[in-house]
Order: structure tokens, then sequence, then C-alpha cells
């Protein structure tokens, strides 16, 4: 039950591993049979409570358990040793990394067979993995952190990270470990921060009470972590690191190397994790192989009902009440052709899933470029104050790179999407600056917005705890950092391209005396749809001729016709001096396939084309010049 302003908190829910033959209940039944009646209660707490372990046992065979355990002079017993290699998501888990693990613990249950390979998630998941695991869960070989004991962890391999502050607290187990192996596709950010998948929603401490500890992402460090510090772990580290759309193909790629067959869970998985990374083959680090290895798995199953179900984001209650209070308060403005949107919200406490709203405060604003502040406390007493920033960038922002802003804040991610989450207090003065965007503040009550164990709304008692000083200075705080962070991003975009810059020089005309079939030859001859017509002796524009308007004219017998007969002389123009940005909006809303570029004395100096336009983009490597 919450109170004002608080959650609850909530153990993590476990449930008993099923009993199989030659499993725990037989371990159980020897320890029962040498023990006397008296000690029958200390082997009822013996038993250890888990995860479901069927998937595992489906997927390789199990080490022959100890026949019996070992007594100390206390008369306790020992569980017996289970020894396992184990796969490692990040914390804070998205459809990659664990779609990469699981491919993983797959490949290694093929490879080695003398001990079992489970998948660990350290601590949480984003949520919209959480609710395909809900469903999913005890189809994969997912194991508990509670229900590894150091000793028993053989193999350690990592997905989708290279950094130990991404691991939590199984980052423990690396030292100890027979070998590791790393799995990543950052290859950029290699040496982030986070070295891994962007932090979904900035990070968490893991100190602070917001319902359970479990759920929490990763706490802020007090410094920049050591770049790619996993491999400074481990005497004996092996590092896979490869430039791929997602860490996921990596993966794929040797299991289809192998032969290794898939059921259709485990396909539709793994195409979930393609898919996320790679914002469904949309993103621009996306590659051949990310394309060739979700066609491998709708080979091998993947159901494309299940990916439609479970891979889109579906915002909670708590989510749309924060983007709505983001809408409603987001500061949008533009800066050299460069929109942006820019908010800080107060939740109050730590909440998942802000990444999804980052996404659709980028969408909705139409903007190229969101920064969504979400203010948050936790700690002890709840009284530390916390800033996640979560930035997303459209593709027409091609200079900004959050990652690397972000990284300096010990975030990361990538250049496109990435978060930090940073400890108000630790920054001091020296973290203001820029303007102060607006602060839309939270509030909901229970009745509109029910209640859920990761996190709750603020309320009214919450609202007027905000009042205090503390709470206004970190406000004001959290406020002046992003307004730094998007000066630091506009800092990014370079000056507004002009007209003059992209429009063909070299032009193709025609002039006013030239015939129909005469002016059809040379369109013909140099392959283009259309010229402009030029007055000889002034080098005044006269107007446009299209190609089609030729061929009517011949088709109508007026092929020996002069052009100044059927020239377009009602012809829009620019300057040389027009904005990018205004001279797309320009020829799009006209529809305009062909843009005179007249100078200050009427002299044609250019032409701007569809073909210029989209070469600016540079969204095509092989568009030729067309005038």
């Amino acid at each position: 039950m919450a109170t004002a302003g608080r959650t609850t908190c909530r153990g993590p829910r476990w449930r008993e591993a099923p009993r199989r033959p030659g499993g725990g209940l037989r371990r159980a039944a020897l320890l029962l049979l040498a023990l006397p009646a008296s000690s029958s209660s200390v082997a009822r707490r013996s038993r250890v409570l888990c995860p479901s372990r069927a998937a595992v046992s489906a997927s390789a065979p199990r080490a022959a358990p100890a026949a019996s355990a070992l007594a100390d002079d206390s008369g306790a017993f020992e569980a017996a040793a289970e020894p396992c290699n184990v796969v490692l998501t990040h914390t804070n888990a998205d459809f990659d990394s664990l779609a990469g693990s699981v491919a993983l613990a797959k490949l290694w249950n093929a490879e080695y067979s003398d001990v079992p390979t489970v998948v660990v998630m350290p601590r949480g998941a984003n949520p919209t993995l959480k609710r395909f695991l809900a469903y999913h869960k005890h189809l994969y070989p997912i194991r508990g952190f509670a229900t590894i004991r150091p000793t028993d962890v053989r193999r350690i391999g990592v997905v989708d990270t290279q950094s130990r502050e991404r691991l939590g607290r199984a980052a423990d187990w690396l030292a100890t470990a027979s070998s590791v192996t790393i799995f990543d596709h950052h290859t950029a950010a290699g040496a982030g921060a986070s070295a891994g998948a962007a932090p979904s929603d900035g990070a968490q401490p893991a100190s602070a009470s917001n319902g359970n500890a479990e759920r929490n992402a990763p706490a802020p460090p007090a410094a920049t972590p050591v770049p790619g510090d996993i491999a400074s772990s481990n005497a004996n580290v092996e590092s896979i690191v490869e430039a791929v759309g997602s860490a996921t193909t990596l993966l794929i790629e040797r299991l289809r190397q192998r032969g290794v067959s898939l059921r259709d869970a485990e396909a539709t998985l793994f195409a979930l994790g393609i898919r996320a990374d790679t914002g469904s083959l949309t993103y621009e680090h996306t590659t051949v192989r990310d394309a060739k290895a979700l066609v491998w798995l709708m080979e091998q199953g993947a159901s494309q009902s299940a990916i439609a179900e479970f891979g889109q984001a579906r915002l909670s209650p708590h989510q749309r009440a924060v983007l709505t209070q983001a809408l409603a308060g987001a500061s949008v403005s533009a800066h050299n052709g460069i929109k942006f949107a820019t908010v800080t919200v107060d939740t109050e406490h730590f909440m998942t899933g802000m990444a999804h709203v980052a996404e659709e405060l980028l969408e909705l604003t139409a903007c190229d470029v969101a920064l969504l502040g979400v203010m948050h406390r936790g700690g002890g007493g709840g009284r530390t104050h916390y800033l996640s920033v979560i930035g997303r960038v459209g593709p027409r922002a091609v200079t900004v790179d959050l990652n690397a802003l972000l990284q300096r804040h010990g975030g990361g991610g990538h250049a496109k999407a990435a978060a930090a989450s940073i400890r108000l207090s630790e920054l001091g003065d020296g973290a203001a600056g820029g303007g102060t965007p607006p602060l839309a503040r939270v509030e909901a009550s229970a009745a509109a917005v029910p209640a859920e164990p990761a996190a709750s709304m603020a309320d009214g008692g919450a609202a007027a705890a905000a009042d205090t000083a503390e709470d206004a200075a970190a406000l004001l705080q959290a406020q002046a950092l992003l307004a730094a962070l998007a000066a630091e991003v506009r800092a990014q975009v370079p000056a507004e391209v002009l007209a003059e810059s992209i429009m063909t020089r070299a032009l193709i005309t025609l002039r006013p005396d030239q015939t129909v079939d005469e002016a059809r030859a040379v369109l013909t001859q140099h392959g283009i749809k259309g010229a402009p017509v030029v007055d000889g002796e002034t080098g005044k524009l006269v107007g446009l001729l299209k190609f089609s308007d030729l061929v009517k004219a011949a088709q109508g017998g007026r092929g020996s016709g002069k052009v100044k007969g059927v020239v377009r002389t009602n012809v829009p123009t620019v300057s040389p001096q027009m904005t990018f940005v205004e001279l797309e909006e320009f020829v799009m809303e006209r529809g305009i396939g062909r843009l005179p570029v007249l100078s200050d004395s009427g002299e044609l100096v250019g032409i701007i084309t569809r073909t210029d336009i989209l070469r600016h983009h540079n969204l095509y490597s092989s568009l030729q010049i067309e005038n």
C-alpha cells in the first residue's frame, strides 16, 4: 500500500523451481534420509527458490548432482554445487541485450556439454521487454541473480556492453570466472562510458527507494568509468566487437554457421532484438548483415504476429501523463535549420520507460532533436535529486552526436539515442548555464493514474514538499543543466546551408528562337526532363520548358514551331540567399521539380532540382547531377 508521495517496497517475486527427476527433489530426499528428525527444518530452509529452469534442462544436459551433501561440525548442510556458464545482459535490459544473451546461451549449450549455460539479467528490464517476459520468460534459460552462487560460475558471456558499471552486482563474478567473452556492436563508442546499449531512461540510483531495487537502472557513477573496463577484469577475456546494427546479429551468424536450429519462440525473440536496435532496419548504423540475420530468423519460424504484438512499445498511464505534460511545457525552437524540443519534467520518483516518452516527444513535436529531462528523487530517505536526460535525434540532424555529449556525464549510447543520469547535488554551480527551459510538473491523482510498483506519480503531498527550498533549488539546477546540454547540442549544428551552396551551376539552357524539334533533341541528348529558356542577348530568364510540353507540341504538328510559343513564362524563382529549410518547404508545398535561382539583377545563376535536395540529404550515394 503506497503512502502519499512514496511507494511501498516490494520484494522480488519468486516461484519454486519445477521438481525434476534427478534434480532438487532427489537431493532433498537424500538429505532427509541422512538427517535426524530434529534437523528436518534445516533441510526445509535450504530449499532453493528460483525461476523456472525448464528451458535450461531442455537446451543442455545438466551435470550430475552430488549424491549427498556435506555436514559441518554444527550439523548444518551445504547445498551441492551446481556449476554453470552464465551469460549476462546489461542492467535495465532491452530486447537486443536479452536476445543476444539467449542466443549466446544457445550457442554455448551446443558447444559445451560439461555444464549448462544460463542467462542472468543483473537488474531490471525496460517496460517493453518486461511485458514480453511476462508471457515468455519460461521459454528461455533465464535464472535469477540470487539463485547463482559465485563459486558455481564457470565461463561468463557479456552481451551488448563493455562496461562493468552496466553489469550491476554481477560485475563481481568477472574476476573469478574461468573466462569472459564479450559480444558487442558499439564500435564508435567502444571507449564510451556505457559502451553498450543506450541507457533507455538514464540511470537510477541503486539505493533509491522506488518500490523494488531490482527494477532500478544503474547508479550514477561518481566519474566516467574506464572505457571498456570489462576487459581488465579477468586475465582471460575475448572481445568480439563488430560494427553491425545489433549485438544479436553477431550471435545469429554464429548459430547459423554452426547449423543450430531454433524454436519459433527463440527465433521470435532474436528477431525482436535485431528489430529494436536497428529500428526495423531503418537506423543509419543498420547493415546488410542485420537484414540477412532477420531473413534467416523468418526462415526459422519467427512469429510475425508475436513481433507485432510485443515489438511495439505501449505507453502506460504514467508514461502518457508524463508525455502530456511534456508536450504542454516543451520549448520548441529552431537553430540553423534544426528544430529542438526541450523540456524538464518532475516525476517525484524514478520511472521506467521514459525513452519511449522521448521518442513520442520527438515525433509529435515534429522536431529534429528532443531533450527530455526527468527529475526524480532517490537515495537514502528519497531526498537525493537526480536528473535523467534522455535524448533522441531525427535523421535531419546529421551532425548531432548525443553519445559524445552524454558520455561526459557518465551516460552514453548511440549518436542519435543516448541517456545519462546525473546526481544534481554533485554538480555544483558550474553546471548552470544558458537559458532555462520550462518545467512541466507532473501531477496526477491516484484516480487518474493507478499506482504501479515501479513508481508513482507526484500527488498533492509530494507537490507540497517540492515547495521547500531544497526541492526548488534542485529544480532550478535541473533546468539549468538541461539548458546547458541543449546549448552544447546546438553548437554541434553547422551554419545553415543556402540555396547557392546546393544549386546546379552548370546549366543546360534553351533559346526562345530554337524550334520545338531542336529543343526536344537537346533534352533527349542530355537525358533531362526540362530546362530553363534564356534570352540569348540579355541572359534573362524567359521561362521553363518541360519535355512533356515539347512532346505534345510535336504530336500536334508544331515541331517546326519556336520554343517561345510553348515555353512556360509564369515561373517561381528563388534568391541564392534562401535557406535550405525555406527552399525545401517552398519546393515541397508547390510540387516544383525545377526552381530557377536568380541574382539580384535578375540573371539566372543556377537551378535547384529534386535531385539537388536529395543529394543534400545524403540519402543516395548513386545520384547523378541532373543539370
